[in-house]
């Protein structure tokens, strides 16, 4: 499946982009976010037997970021948030952070690729509830301090978190 996006997204903003996927007892899939950059993919993930494998695509050919288990048969919320004016991109799966890619320099996606594992045969995966979320910094946040702290950075309240990309 290509969900061909073709969004770029000003060095002010903020964006969230987010799905569920499912994946049933002993079966794989697999998702690759495809930006600007050379035309490669700034995350891949390989969901296989209850755990995930997190890769970037190098020179070299698909390099690991990290890995994470998750639960068959339930549904797992994927979620990239992208901060260009940082040059930065989270992945966070089930409200956990994952992985980060610092240096990223494009802030054009072009695709969201769903597809079957090269080499596993029990590829069958359901997705739902896909959502691009760009944040508008032209709305002021109130100045009411309520911190809230997310993966190490505070915010002074949830409207400041809420642009940074953060649900």
């Amino acid at each position: 499946i290509d969900f061909n996006m073709d969004e770029t997204i000003t060095e002010s903003e903020n964006t969230r982009l987010e799905w569920e996927m499912r994946l049933p007892s002993g079966k794989s899939g697999e998702w690759g976010l495809e930006t600007i950059n050379n035309g490669s993919y700034a995350f891949v993930v390989r969901y296989n037997s209850g755990v995930g494998n997190v890769y970037t695509q190098t020179s070299n050919g698909l390099s690991l970021l990290a890995s994470f288990g998750y639960s068959s048969n339930t549904w797992i919320k994927n979620v990239i948030i992208f901060q260009p004016a940082s040059n930065r991109m989270e992945l966070w799966i089930n409200s956990n952070y994952i992985a980060a890619l610092s240096n990223f320099q494009s802030n054009t996606i072009t695709d969201l690729n769903f597809y079957g594992t090269n080499g596993q045969s029990n590829t069958e995966y359901y997705i739902d509830n896909l959502c691009y979320r760009e944040s508008n910094p032209n709305i002021p946040c109130i100045l009411v301090y309520d911190p809230v702290c997310v993966n190490g950075q505070q915010f002074s309240n949830g409207c400041f978190a809420s642009f940074a990309g953060y649900a």
